[in-house]
């Protein structure tokens, strides 16, 4: 009989935490599923630990040389008979509902194809250490995801038709940043949501997630670059200037050749952008208010950084053309404390942003 539910794992040398990552999905409250199992040809106790497993719907697949994750993710699709396709990495941990809410939601979300999860972030002793949200609707996802990735890769359930329908698998061009790719391709073709609640927990410090950073963050620029262009085809942006704008609002390192733009700059590019991208996105009313909101919080996050604040007095009037909401009150909390400590953190401040900061330092009281 067809499972509901494919959980696709692909892992070189995981003994230590595989026993974990594979428990998590055993033990799931949600039973009909089938769990694809590809040892990439892993040379440590691997092998063993996964033939010690006897459960029925565990499919083991072994590769006869390493062939990376990327191909060994499509030869788990390949397998994978499901009407979902979740993922699970080989370090990472599923809470015991997870799959059973996200089969819920797709079942009575027939336009969503792709799913993920909040998370929580654990040490390499499985302790707590954070808490990481992401978008939750899909217009949300799709602004979102054109500066960085809107999903965790082991919190995804993907809907088996959409992949069928599109021929659509992983790149094997890409060694890394794979799912970004698959991401972004995936919502030409259907809507993407993401649930509040933190159903994985994902391995700070993982070989499986920072692994080779720079290759990731070329990758990342070149798939984010293509997004932009696909979303919005009259950006005027190259790949140095998308990679100043990610390293600027989202992080992660600076282009190799550098960045000559000023934050002003940068806001102004990123505020253009955000504008052809509502115009395009304007029907959906709802959906826009809200992420006109989350645009003016994360300018407003990023010009709060101490690295930003003698541009900071420029951030404001961007964020306010974006909406003019009462200011959060953690950001009340923001502007009272730099306020009242001015002489010792906010000495790079020019003396027009002194004049403005307090008038906003006036506002909040």
């Amino acid at each position: 009989m067809r499972p509901k539910i494919s959980v696709l794992t692909a892992v070189f040398n995981g003994e230590r935490y595989l026993c974990q990552a594979i428990d998590s999905i055993l033990n799931q409250s949600f039973e009909d599923f089938e769990l694809i199992l590809i040892d990439d040809a892993s040379n440590d106790d691997t092998p063993s630990i996964i033939s010690s497993y006897q459960d029925p719907r565990i499919i083991s697949i072994r590769n006869d040389s390493n062939i990376g994750l990327t191909r060994s993710l499509n030869k788990a699709l390949e397998h994978a008979k499901g009407e979902f396709i979740a993922r699970q990495d080989a370090d990472d941990i599923s809470m015991n509902t997870r799959l059973a809410r996200q089969f819920d939601f797709m079942i009575n979300h027939s336009q969503v194809g792709l799913l993920g999860t909040a998370c929580r972030i654990i040490d390499s002793k499985g302790m707590l250490r954070g808490y990481i949200d992401q978008p939750i609707d899909d217009i949300e996802i799709r602004w979102f995801s054109l500066l960085e990735n809107s999903f965790f890769h082991s919190s995804v359930m993907i809907r088996s038709e959409v992949l069928r329908n599109n021929s659509i698998m992983y790149d094997e061009r890409f060694r890394v940043t794979q799912d970004y790719d698959l991401w972004i391709r995936l919502l030409d073709y259907t809507q993407g949501a993401n649930l509040q609640q933190r159903l994985v927990c994902i391995r700070e410090g993982g070989e499986i997630s920072t692994q080779n950073q720079r290759e990731q963050m070329d990758n990342h620029d070149r798939i984010a670059l293509g997004a932009i262009k696909n979303q919005i085809s009259n950006a005027d942006l190259d790949l140095n200037d998308l990679s100043c704008l990610r390293n600027f609002f989202v992080g992660g390192p600076a282009p190799e050749s550098g960045c000559s733009f000023s934050g002003e700059a940068l806001l102004s590019i990123y505020y253009e952008l955000y504008q052809q991208f509502r115009s395009r996105y304007e029907n959906h009313s709802a959906s826009i208010n809200k992420l006109d909101k989350e645009v003016s919080i994360q300018i407003l996050k990023t010009f709060s950084h101490p690295k930003n604040w003698g541009e900071w007095f420029v951030a404001y009037p961007f964020a306010h053309k974006l909406n003019s909401f009462a200011i959060p009150e953690f950001f009340f909390e923001v502007v009272r404390y730099l306020y009242l400590h001015f002489e010792i953190h906010c000495k790079r401040l020019t003396s027009i942003g002194k004049v403005v900061f307090r008038n906003i330092f006036i506002e909040t009281q």
